[in-house]
Parts: structure tokens; C-alpha cells; sequence
């Protein structure tokens, strides 16, 4: 007893655990005063101990229990953007009357709000921050997973020193925000030169990341470059190459959302060499000459090939009838017919191969007409001699004869009415005598043109026309 209270409800300051607890039985001298006031209890005296406790341990104990536990206020839910993060300082919305705030212990509990939601999605951090003496704060912070969004179930929890808490539940909102799409290093694409490829776009979904759209709600852009053309074809893109181009070149890709983000990548488009064919076009379908002169044609003007230059292109000829005398120079391209013991109709037929062996072939018909006996005994011109072609005007051939009084350098050429050079039939070491060349015009317009024959030093040019 002490003052008529019994000692074990008088208080006494526990410090290991920063609350009051009983002070126990025993009192060394007079307790004068002891004070309730509402569930605080004030102890006076001349005691130095009570309960084997010092006196200087009494002061105020706050109820029989001496186990408050802290209170919280409302917490307000917390709202913030995907991707985001955003804090929440605790001490505001908790009271405690029995011990300092500093010295609460908090924790934060994530659970499922939507089956579709994972509790694991969305991440507390709990920091105390300190600013000074007196200024201490709580922080939570909230970190969501990445891409992660949706409603979560948040249960706050604060423990005294006495092992008295108190709980909250607030929701957390992740609200979506729209992410662009990603898209990946693209395999390059192959297809032959000259030819196309047919590309669907699912073969690039793999390689494209969007959280919030389907693969095939995205729009696939690809800008061309200069050799290789991409155009959309329905869920597909075609790819074709410029003209007998090969090689790689590169090609931007965009693909966009529903929402205009984007994201862009390049890919490699290799156009593979496929070696074509020599062509043969334009060349005369027959030749006419006397069985005493020859006709001539440079071959390179009628045969064209990407791949091989002119001069490494095999050439072979053949005739119908072997009394047709065939001279063909490689580097030049000259060609020379003769047939000196025959006259009638032949056939020439052309092979023209490239370095791959792969061919072109025509034919030309060639009539070959008996001299006149005043021409077979035609004497040597005694000067340079340049003739009218004949016919004239012609559609498409006509024939050019000159005459030279020795061996020279002869030079053949065909101009136009503005001075441009359109033809050079011949250019070659000639014989004294008479030449018959033959011209075919195919593929110029109609019009007025120019032959000028070159021999030495003897220069002469007349005027034919073409009539289509």
C-alpha cells in the first residue's frame, strides 16, 4: 500500500521498451499525494524508493494497461501514371499519445485488387528521412513493375514500441499510358536481279514489342531507296529492284500504333547477280550485194550484253551455203560478207555467246546478185569515188558504194540533220576498187541524213532520206 493505492498500480517508466508498466510492491517511506486525473495517475511523496525503484523513476502512467496503440487517420488513395513513381509521407495520417513518432515502426502489404493484376507488380519502399533534430519523416515510395498498370490493395501497418498497432487499407492506381511500339535489329531479305519478292508483314511481328496493341493493329511503313522499291500489297510488301541492278541497299522501316508512336529500324535488301542473256536487236533481216563487191555491218550495234564488254563475246557464224566467204573482226565489230563464184539466196546465222555460254541467235537473208559484164570488166577507179545510194529513198536498207584508186584507211559515217553522228559503218584498212556497204536504219526516224566517206586525205558527203 502506499497512500492508501496499492503499489502495483502506481507507474514507473520502462526504457528498454520506451512505455510505463506497474511499478510493483513496496514503498520506503510516505506517499503525500496520488492524482487521477482522467486515466493519468500523478505520484508524490518523500520516498526515495518505492517497490525498489528509485523515486526519480515515478511520473505519469497512462491507464492500467500501459498498451495504446498508435491511430491512424485516413490514408487518401494514390493515383499515378505507368512507368511513373510517386511518394507518400506516413506521419502525417498516424497519432500516437503514448510514444514519439520517430520511434514507429511501419509496413506495407501489396495484395491482388484484379485477378488479371499481380501483387508483385507494384513495389513499396519504406525510407525514414531525416531533416534535423526535430524533423523526421516516413516516406513510402510506390514503384510499379515495368509496363505494369491496374489497381492494387495497399494495407498499412504502424507498431509501437510496445507492440500495439493499428492498421489502413488504401488503393493504389497505375493508369495506363500508351507505350510506343519496339521494334528489333530485321533480318535482310534476298531475291534475284530482275525479278521480285512478295514479303507478308506477320514474318516481322517477332521482332516488334507493344504492350498495348496487337500485332496486327500496327501500321508498317517502308521508305524505297534508289535501286529497290517497296509497295504495299495488302498485308504484304512487294520489293522489286531497278533494271539489271544487284547488290544490297538498305531500306527504312517504320511501324506505328493506333496512337501515331513509333518506332523505325533499317533493313537489308540483297539483290542477287543473275547473269543475262546477250541480246541481238535491230539487225537487218537481209542484206543485198553483187557478187563482185561485199556488204558490210559493224556487229556491236546490234548485239548488247550487261555483264560482258563487246570484245570478250564469242561470236560464230554459219552459212546456208558455203560459197558465202564470212570475215569477222572482234575488236571492231566489222563484219564482211563475199561471194565471189556465187550468186542467189543464203542464210547467215549469227551465234553471239557470253562468257556463261548462254546465247543469243539470228538469221540474216542474204541475196547475192550476178555483175553486169560491163562491171565484172570494171577497171580500177582512177580517183576517189563516192556513188548515190541506191535505193534512195529507202525503208529501212539502202546500199552505199564507193571506189578507191589504192589501198587506204576508210572511214564510213552517218550524221543527221544537226550534225550528230547516228552511224559508223565502216572504219578498216580497204582495197583498191569498189565497196558496197549496206545501211540499215532501223530505229531512226524518218528524215534527211548524211553519209561522209574518209579515205586518206580524199573527204566526200551526199545526202540520203528515209521514208517509213
Amino acid at each position: 500500500m502506499a497512500g492508501g493505492i496499492e503499489a502495483t498500480d502506481i507507474a514507473k517508466w520502462n526504457p528498454a521498451k520506451s512505455c510505463w508498466s506497474s511499478l510493483g510492491s513496496g514503498v520506503n517511506n510516505y506517499v503525500y499525494n496520488i492524482q487521477i486525473r482522467s486515466n493519468h495517475v500523478f505520484v508524490g511523496g518523500i520516498f526515495s524508493r518505492a517497490g525498489g525503484k528509485p523515486s526519480n523513476l515515478f511520473g505519469i502512467w497512462q491507464g492500467p494497461t500501459g498498451k495504446h496503440a498508435p491511430a491512424w487517420s485516413k490514408i487518401p488513395d494514390v493515383t499515378f501514371s505507368e512507368d511513373d513513381s510517386t511518394q507518400l509521407e506516413l506521419y502525417q495520417f498516424v497519432a500516437d499519445n503514448e510514444h514519439n513518432l520517430h520511434g514507429l515502426d511501419f509496413k506495407a502489404k501489396v495484395i491482388y485488387s484484379r485477378p488479371r493484376e499481380n501483387s508483385k507488380d507494384l513495389q513499396i519502399r519504406l525510407k525514414k528521412v531525416i531533416m534535423g533534430p526535430s524533423s523526421r519523416y516516413e516516406y513510402a515510395t510506390f514503384t510499379p513493375a515495368k509496363d505494369a498498370r491496374g489497381v492494387y490493395k495497399v494495407i498499412f501497418t504502424v507498431t509501437d514500441a510496445c507492440g500495439a498497432s493499428a492498421s489502413d487499407t488504401i488503393r493504389v492506381i497505375v493508369k495506363p499510358v500508351n507505350d510506343p511500339p519496339v521494334i528489333g535489329a530485321l533480318p535482310e531479305i534476298t531475291f534475284n536481279e530482275d525479278d521480285s519478292l512478295l514479303f507478308p508483314i506477320s514474318n516481322w511481328f517477332e521482332y516488334v514489342t507493344d504492350v498495348e496493341n496487337d500485332d496486327s493493329g500496327l501500321f508498317f511503313r517502308i521508305f524505297s531507296s534508289e535501286k529497290v522499291k517497296a509497295l504495299r500489297r495488302d498485308k504484304s510488301f512487294l520489293f522489286t529492284a531497278a533494271p539489271n541492278w544487284y547488290g544490297n541497299t538498305r531500306l527504312k522501316v517504320r511501324v506505328k500504333d493506333r496512337r501515331q508512336l513509333a518506332d523505325s529500324t533499317w533493313l537489308v535488301a540483297h539483290v542477287k547477280s543473275v547473269n543475262d542473256p546477250p541480246v541481238i536487236q535491230g539487225l537487218p533481216d537481209s542484206l543485198s550485194f553483187q557478187n563482185t563487191a561485199a556488204a558490210e555491218l559493224n556487229l556491236w550495234e546490234f548485239v548488247d550484253d550487261l555483264e560482258t564488254p563487246d570484245s570478250l563475246l564469242q561470236c560464230t557464224f554459219a552459212a546456208s551455203r558455203n560459197r558465202l566467204n564470212i570475215q569477222f573482226d572482234p575488236k571492231t565489230g566489222n563484219l564482211k560478207l563475199t561471194a565471189p563464184s556465187f550468186s542467189g539466196r543464203n542464210h547467215l546465222y549469227i551465234t553471239v555467246k557470253d562468257w556463261r555460254n548462254i546465247a543469243a541467235r539470228d538469221t540474216i537473208i542474204i541475196h547475192i546478185t550476178p555483175a553486169s559484164l560491163a562491171k565484172s570488166n570494171e577497171q580500177l577507179p582512177t580517183e576517189f569515188v563516192l556513188q548515190q545510194n541506191y535505193p534512195n529513198p529507202f525503208n529501212p536498207t539502202t546500199m552505199i558504194r564507193f571506189g578507191l584508186p589504192h589501198d587506204t584507211n576508210v572511214q564510213l559515217e552517218i550524221y543527221n540533220l544537226a550534225g550528230h553522228r547516228v552511224a559508223t559503218l565502216l572504219n578498216a584498212q580497204k582495197a583498191a576498187g569498189y565497196h558496197d556497204v549496206l545501211w540499215d536504219a532501223s530505229g531512226l526516224s524518218s528524215g534527211v541524213y548524211f553519209y561522209r566517206l574518209t579515205a586518206g586525205q580524199f573527204r566526200a558527203m551526199k545526202k540520203l532520206m528515209l521514208m517509213r
